[in-house]
């Protein structure tokens, strides 16, 4: 899958690329975009000759970045920003409901235990 995305990804730089000129590195998404891109190629090709066996955890990490693409909808679609500002808003109390039953389990534990 990696290698499938790293081609959508590589594909839809040089289009835009050639489509936009000068102006795609204007935008600061898509200077992101490239980044993300360039820098999966390079570890990409220093894992394929070997020498970049410990480069593997900046694979992940660049593959998680991927994720920060979805954010590009969230500004432009309305009713996307909406759900998303509702769920940081509840955050705080899902996080008080998952402690809550965290110590439910830890006390059940404990009863099983004796």
């Amino acid at each position: 899958m990696n290698y499938t995305f790293v081609v959508i990804f590589t594909i839809e730089a040089i289009l835009k690329i050639t489509a936009q000129g000068c102006y795609y590195f204007q935008d600061s998404w898509n200077l992101f975009d490239f980044m993300i891109v360039v820098l999966t190629i390079v570890i990409l090709s220093l894992n394929f000759v070997g020498v970049g066996e410990k480069l593997e955890i900046l694979g992940t990490v660049l593959r998680t970045l991927r994720i920060g693409r979805v954010f590009r909808l969230i500004k432009k679609q309305k009713k996307l920003n909406a759900i998303f500002i509702t769920l940081i808003k509840a955050f705080p109390a899902i996080a008080s409901l998952g402690l809550l039953l965290m110590l439910l389990i830890f006390m059940f534990a404990v009863i099983g235990l004796a």
